[in-house]
């Protein structure tokens, strides 16, 4: 390994020859995660990294450089997404009225999905994502579960449903928002509303069953670590039946 080189007091300016590169560096990656962002938005799991190095202006190389695979590009796509997503459910969760905060964060949730079909895909379970995604969901899911407990306390929220049915919510909308149709968006919005207005107290009829666990409802969409392989293979469109 070369030295690094100094200047004429003696002090190492390796960092500081090194800072273009670096520069360079970050720019490439901010243009291969936007571009990322439209070419997932449009073609879901199927697109491949060539269609990513084309639609940035870079060579395939270099987005292999930042990511080694399909895969990692997807978990860092989504992890930048959604950690954007909780930055605005914190803050709306310390909103007072409760009930507006909660029905906020679904309407956010089911845009996050309608932008960006990879985002509905890992939150409908078709994609698995990588331990710091998931756990980056469970904390959003956190800060819904306390809205909702503030909600019933408040009585605006019906007190027979829970985080798990607000999480079967928000992932059940994943279909239509992977829908190829022009639809989706006025479908979704209007499912939504719907669900809000079913969610206020009082309750006009009781609900036919209790509520489930949250790992129960989680169950319900994962489909496992096979699914997560070969989701991200080439020509396997996972958001259809």
């Amino acid at each position: 390994m070369g030295k690094a080189k100094t200047n004429s007091e003696g002090k190492a300016t390796a960092g500081v020859a090194d800072e273009p590169k670096r520069s360079d560096a970050r720019r490439n990656r901010r243009r291969i995660l936007a571009a990322a962002f439209e070419v997932f938005a449009e073609l879901g799991i199927d697109a491949q990294m060539t269609d990513v190095a084309a639609a940035a202006g870079l060579g395939i190389g270099t987005v292999y450089r930042h990511f080694a695979n399909k895969e990692a590009l997807v978990n860092a796509l989504l992890l930048d997404r959604l950690e954007g997503a909780t930055i605005v459910a914190k803050r709306a969760a310390m909103k007072e009225d409760a009930f507006h905060a909660l029905a906020d964060l679904i309407v956010l949730i089911t845009e996050r999905q309608l932008e960006n079909r990879v985002v509905s895909q890992f939150l409908g379970g078709r994609v698995a994502g990588s331990p710091e995604l998931q756990a980056e969901r469970d904390v959003m899911y956190g800060v819904l579960d306390t809205l909702v407990t503030r909600a019933k306390e408040a009585g605006d929220l019906r007190a027979d449903v829970n985080i798990s049915d607000i999480r079967i919510i928000t992932t059940s909308v994943a279909s239509l928002a992977a829908a190829e149709s022009s639809l989706a968006s006025h479908l979704m919005l209007r499912f939504i509303t719907i669900v809000l207005d079913g969610l206020r107290a009082p309750a006009r009829t009781t609900l036919p069953s209790p509520a489930v666990s949250l790992a129960d409802s989680e169950a319900l969409f994962q489909y496992g670590p096979s699914m997560s392989n070969t989701a991200m293979t080439r020509g396997r469109r996972t958001w259809r039946a």
